[in-house]
């Protein structure tokens, strides 16, 4: 495991993960928060799904 301490550490990770899709490969994201228009910012945006929650809460059961 490698502990990633600043913004641009974690966005050069990001962008090693989606760099070399395979063709027809699903790729999904899932993220607590994301700007917008963030898809500009990852190389690679045709066919990843983007999955946000844009308000914290909880499952109440």
């Amino acid at each position: 495991m490698k502990i990633l301490y600043t913004s641009a550490e974690v966005h050069d990770a990001i962008k090693a993960l989606l760099s070399s899709p395979a063709i027809g490969e699903q790729r999904v994201i899932l993220v607590a928060y994301i700007g917008k228009s963030a898809e500009a910012f990852l190389p690679h945006p045709d066919g990843l799904e983007i999955v946000c929650a844009l308000q914290a809460g909880r499952d109440e059961r």
